[in-house]
């Protein structure tokens, strides 16, 4: 995960993160992701800093991997998001902030333009989008459920909003959004598969690389 990327995540992503896999999010692109945080302007030290944090977050990750104390990994976890918070400037967390929303009306835009939305369907939408990114937050700081029942009222959270959001299209445009879906799908599996191709690539004409001395 680059230095930009790490910043986006630990920042959050709003609602469409939130129900997103990691997968989906790779295959949309990790250059989306890192011009929205060039915007923000991060000093070289600002840099180092993320760049040590996400060295931490892949110790992590692969600790997960074999750990059986969910609890204290989910601290480290919440350690790291709000170090990375407290490396921004209050400059930067407004522009952050000033971003998402940013993003969430050219979503609405976008969807406008694809389904026709009425006044009122777009108007119930970002009512909707809004109320859901703040049970999405609040469920997320809520300690006083285990990790196991958070995911689990995560992934029903996010059911609700989808068959919420249905409710809110015609037939027509629920027609026209499944089709868009399938056309994402499509293009999500061929860049994977891509990706994939050229791993396997560079892994075959990569000679084993010798090993090397560390010197501390």
């Amino acid at each position: 995960m680059a230095t930009s990327a790490i910043l986006f995540t630990a920042l959050g992503a709003g609602i469409v993160g939130a129900a997103a896999t990691p997968a989906t999010f790779a295959a949309l692109g990790k250059e989306q992701r890192g011009a929205k945080m060039q915007a923000l302007n991060l000093t070289e030290a600002q840099r180092a800093q993320f760049e040590a944090l996400r060295n931490e977050a892949k110790a992590l990750r692969a600790k997960a991997k074999d750990s059986q104390d969910r609890s204290a990994l989910r601290e480290d976890f919440k350690s790291l998001k709000e170090r990375a918070q407290s490396i921004l400037t209050p400059e930067q967390k407004a522009k952050l902030e000033a971003m998402r929303a940013e993003a969430r009306t050219k979503r609405l835009d976008r969807m406008d333009e694809k389904l026709g939305l009425s006044d009122a369907q777009r108007a119930q939408m970002e009512r909707l989008m809004e109320t859901k990114r703040a049970q999405f937050e609040a469920l997320r700081k809520n300690e006083a459920i285990s990790d196991e029942d958070r995911r689990a009222e995560f992934k029903a959270m996010a059911e609700r909003y989808r068959s919420e959001f249905q409710n809110l299209l015609t037939e027509a445009q629920r027609k026209q959004m499944e089709e868009a879906r399938s056309k994402l799908r499509d293009r999500i599996r061929e860049r994977m598969g891509q990706r994939r191709g050229e791993g396997r690539g560079e892994r075959q004409s990569t000679p084993p690389a010798r090993p090397t001395s560390l010197h501390i």
